[in-house]
């Protein structure tokens, strides 16, 4: 009996827990736009104290007018991703610093229904709007977003990846919810982080924010803490935009806490943004012909990178992208010679520059010749190191290394002008001599030995008396 009430008590120990269980890992839908197209975009919001493997989930779309629900983001898409505890999950039509899965054939259009399934193919979440059965909201506006505030829908700003303002867009409003809005007594502020889509590692970005209540106050003066992630952090007075720059690739957690005054200690508001930053990978592919001066760009990243502000010089000509300009991923642009004003000579050697002055790309690219004379340099004395010369400073290498190469061609043309006895007197006995040319001293040798001895005799000769007759001086006796 004692054992038939155990059993008893463990599965309703098991019935109370598994709820709650199911209650810390929810996973709800929590923001929609459907226009403009480019900007459509769902957000998930984990409500749970854990993080949550979304491996196995899936959204699926039905029509005012279908029957059944069909596939609009399938499993594959999922696979290995994390919804953190309290954290928000995006998933969007085209690149979003805070896009998780960019999936550019999401369809959503007014009169829809979408619905959540997890892993076991329950429906987690579901949300109507439209002219649809269990519309939770009426059509939003284009550049409007469908919140979720609570357990109720409101028609606001859009605030993917991030907590949802709770502003409600009163145009959207009848005159009696108008009133409503108004009367509350609940003053409610919330902060809002604005950056651009894209931001790339190594350049300046505009970043800005936009702190409002929900009687439709804006606040402009307090204390803005930022945390950018990265170990930097910034405080200030107001909330005028300023300029960041991310040093290298990655996913940073930007983080916004907003106080009425610099003297208090809790935050009226605070948000977080996941901040996505690319490489910059923008080259020069091609450049035209002498009649046809034209240069290609090429952005070899999966994202849009704006231009603006880049800069390209072609001899002592530069050209400024304007503002707005971009370049699509994966994409090549050719620029007209009618657009930069470069000719023919400018494009002999032609340079990209990101707005603070970076060097991002050089066509042709410098390569550095290998020069005999100064590898014979460097092994002696270390003068250039061939091996380790960067892209930047490769002219000015060039440039010393044939500056060293004068000098020793000067050295040698020195010595070639001089003569060196010990030189000589080593040839002398030189293996590798011939004999025709050995023989030369030798001839040489005897022809003045000769000369010698003949000039000594004749000199000799001059010298001596004359001899007499024996006969003149004595007279001989018998």
């Amino acid at each position: 009996m004692k054992i038939f009430n155990l059993k008893y008590v463990l599965i309703l120990s098991a019935l109370f827990i598994l709820p709650t269980s199911l209650i810390e890992s929810a996973v709800l839908i929590n923001e929609v736009q459907i226009k403009p197209t480019e900007d459509r975009f769902i957000e998930l919001y984990n409500s749970g104290s854990s993080e949550v493997d979304l491996t196995g989930w899936y959204l699926q779309r039905k029509t005012a007018t279908a029957e059944s629900f069909g596939s609009l983001v399938s499993k594959k898409y999922f696979e290995n991703k994390n919804i953190p505890a309290k954290g928000f999950f995006v998933i969007s039509r085209s690149e979003l610093s805070q896009s998780d899965i960019i999936f550019e054939s999401l369809t959503l259009t007014e009169s829809n229904t979408i619905q959540l399934k997890d892993s076991g193919q329950e429906v987690r979440s579901i949300i109507g709007w439209g002219d649809v059965s269990g519309s939770v909201s009426s059509n939003p506006a284009e550049g409007k977003s469908i919140n979720r505030d609570g357990s109720n829908w409101i028609i606001g700003i859009p605030t993917p990846g991030e907590e949802n303002t709770n502003e409600v867009d009163e145009e959207e409003l009848t005159e009696e919810e108008q009133e409503t809005v108004e009367d509350t007594g609940i003053l409610r502020i919330s902060s809002r982080i604005i950056i651009p889509k894209t931001i790339i590692a190594g350049i300046p970005f505009l970043l800005g924010s936009e702190t409002k209540s929900n009687k439709g106050g804006t606040y402009y003066i307090g204390k803005f803490v930022w945390n950018f992630g990265d170990g930097q952090s910034y405080q200030f007075k107001d909330n005028s935009p300023f300029n960041y720059t991310y040093e290298y690739e990655g996913e940073y957690l930007l983080s916004l806490s907003y106080y009425d005054n610099i003297f208090s200690e809790l935050p009226e508001s605070s948000t977080n943004l996941k901040v996505k930053v690319i490489p910059a990978e923008i080259s020069i592919s091609s450049l035209g012909g002498y009649q046809n001066p034209y240069v290609e760009i090429e952005n070899k990243t999966n994202y849009d990178i704006p231009l603006s502000g880049w800069i390209m010089i072609a001899g002592n000509k530069s050209f400024i992208f304007p503002e707005g300009t971009f370049i699509s991923a994966r994409n090549k642009i050719k620029i007209s010679p009618k657009i930069t004003g470069f000719t023919g000579d400018d494009i002999r050697r032609v340079s990209i520059t990101s707005p603070n002055s970076i060097i991002n790309s050089i066509y042709p690219a410098y390569v550095v010749p290998k020069i005999k004379s100064v590898s014979n340099i460097t092994k002696e004395g270390g003068v250039v190191n061939q091996d380790i010369v960067s892209q930047k400073d490769t002219e000015m290498k060039i440039a010393q290394a044939e500056d060293k190469v004068g000098l020793v061609e000067e050295e040698e043309i020195k010595k070639s002008e001089t003569i060196d006895l010990n030189l000589l007197v080593a040839s002398a006995g030189d293996k590798e001599i011939t004999k025709s040319k050995s023989a030369y001293p030798f001839i040489g040798l005897g022809v003045i030995i000769i000369l010698g001895v003949t000039s000594f005799l004749l000199l000799k000769k001059k010298a001596l008396p004359e001899k007499k007759e024996i006969g003149d001086d004595f007279d001989l006796v018998e």
